[in-house]
C-alpha cells in the first residue's frame, strides 16, 4: 500500500485495510441467526479477511498527499469517484465472497 502511496498515514492504511477487508460468512450467518452480537462478530472476527488487491487499488485511487488532508477532506483523487466505482471485488483464494 506504501509503494502505491507513500503519503499514506498509519490511521489511512488502518482504515483501508479494515474498508477493504471481507466478512466471514460463517460469522455473518450466526449474526443474522441471533446465535452472536455484532459485537461478538467484531471481537471474534475482526474487519475480516485481509483483501490485500483491493487495498492496494484503494491506495492507488487516494490523493498523493493525504498527509496533509484535514479531516473531512475527500481521500478519492477521481472527480465523482467513490469506493463503488473503484469496483472493489477481487476474490480472496479464488472465492468471491
Amino acid at each position: 500500500m506504501l509503494e502505491a502511496n507513500p503519503s499514506l498515514t498509519p490511521s489511512i492504511v488502518k482504515a483501508a485495510l479494515m474498508r477493504t477487508a471481507q466478512r466471514l460468512p460463517v460469522y455473518e450467518a450466526e449474526v443474522m441467526s441471533g446465535q452472536m452480537s455484532q459485537l461478538e462478530r467484531v471481537l471474534t472476527e475482526g474487519a475480516g479477511q485481509l483483501n490485500t488487491s483491493a487495498a492496494v487499488t484503494l491506495a492507488r485511487a487516494i490523493r498523493k498527499d493525504a498527509n496533509t488532508a484535514d479531516a473531512g477532506d475527500n481521500l478519492l483523487t477521481g472527480r465523482n469517484q467513490s469506493y463503488q466505482s473503484l469496483g472493489l471485488t477481487s476474490p480472496i483464494a479464488g472465492e468471491e465472497m
